[in-house]
């Protein structure tokens, strides 16, 4: 059956009052007194904290920093042990984890983890580990796929021909979210099919920009959809954060041969900025194929992330560790059901994670990241 707007919002009051009638009998704390000495890890998965109207646009992959710094208040309250990812996954293999602990997860790295949740994180001294991809880290411009649908949502209410200018044979009314929606996907397919370089999809941003009446300089002057930058790496990795793999494009290639010289190239870029070699993977939109598991453990990679809710125990594949996934989305009633253990296991309900952050290429070595560099400064 076709799922519309209304049954998703019929099934997330009906899962929001589920949860909250049994916060009210008190299950919650039953829940949390049985689970006192249980040796499991809570992995949080989170994309961004705002700059300005992020979360508003997308709710599903954006929360706001307020939101954000009451989750992590609530975690306090609860009395949670909040860990090191890679400390936690060795303390459950040692048996030596005595409580239900958490860890806290960024994926891709953002700027505006740099810029909104890193300081939050920092006032209730709490580690994260970041999953890092790392061609727009080089290629330090607004991420396209992304970027294009924000300009569109920003443009709502007006009409646009050949968005870009770049050829796609489109006119659009931006009158809903469905028609961004399209039109993202339609100009994010159009500039993968015709293997358009990084600098011609950043130029297409500008000219949308300009179509739709908006200021693509302060875009640029705040470094809205960007990611972290080699220096910046560097900085919060020497601070209680985790920078750790989430291949070079967000992208996971069929072809082993592709996909190891993704992870090596991530790898590389990462230890250039931080000094550190990453041994911890997330798979890109939580997508993961039977094989690459083998593919990651031959890599000597020591665990892999998903987005399956779920607990970390011993006897959990590391290769495919569940998360649930947090953002403005998720209510406050549903978010203190995961830390209790009671409403962690089933979907949940969350708008999939469309934008990707990819470059079309047959191979890392075609990518505009230089093959060879001599320090971690090098910028394209």
């Amino acid at each position: 059956m076709l799922e519309t707007a209304s049954s998703r919002n019929l099934y997330n009051g009906a899962k929001s009052s589920l949860f909250s009638a049994a916060r009210a009998l008190g299950l919650f704390r039953i829940s949390r007194y049985l689970r006192r000495n249980s040796k499991s890890l809570l992995i949080l998965c989170y994309h961004g904290v705002s700059k300005s109207d992020e979360d508003l646009w997308k709710p599903s992959l954006y929360m706001d920093p307020a939101t954000f710094r009451r989750r992590l208040a609530t975690i306090r309250s609860f009395g949670l042990d909040v860990l090191p990812l890679g400390h936690a996954l060795r303390a459950i293999d040692a048996g030596t984890l005595k409580r239900p602990a958490v860890a806290i997860t960024f994926d891709d790295g953002w700027h505006d983890f740099y810029t909104s949740a890193w300081p939050i994180l920092r006032e209730f001294n709490f580690p994260a580990t970041v999953y890092q991809t790392t061609y727009y880290t080089y290629y330090n411009r607004p991420v396209f796929d992304t970027t294009c649908s924000y300009l569109l949502w920003k443009g709502m209410g007006q009409t646009v021909t050949d968005p870009g200018h770049i050829g796609l044979s489109l006119t659009v009314k931006l009158d809903s979210m469905a028609a961004v929606d399209e039109a993202a996907k339609r100009l994010r397919f159009f500039a993968a099919e015709n293997l358009l370089t990084g600098e011609e999809k950043d130029h297409a941003l500008s000219v949308l920009a300009v179509q739709l009446g908006l200021n693509f300089r302060d875009i640029l002057r705040s470094r809205t959809l960007h990611l972290m930058n080699p220096e910046e790496l560097c900085e919060v990795s020497r601070q209680h954060v985790d920078i750790e793999l989430h291949t070079h494009r967000h992208k996971l290639p069929i072809d082993r041969r592709l996909f190891r010289e993704e992870i090596a190239r991530n790898s590389e870029l990462i230890r250039a900025a931080t000094g550190i070699r990453p041994e911890h993977f997330c798979y890109p939109n939580g997508g993961y194929r039977p094989e690459i598991t083998g593919w990651l453990r031959d890599a000597g990679i020591k665990s892999a992330t998903t987005c399956d809710p779920g607990l970390v125990s011993k006897g959990t594949d590391p290769m495919l560790l569940p998360r649930v996934t947090d953002s403005n989305n998720v209510s406050q009633t549903r978010f203190e059901s995961w830390l209790a253990g009671f409403g962690v296991f089933g979907p949940v309900v969350q708008t999939p994670y469309e934008p990707s952050i990819c470059v079309q290429a047959t191979s890392v070595a075609e990518c505009s990241v230089p093959a060879q560099r001599a320090d971690a400064s090098s910028v394209l």
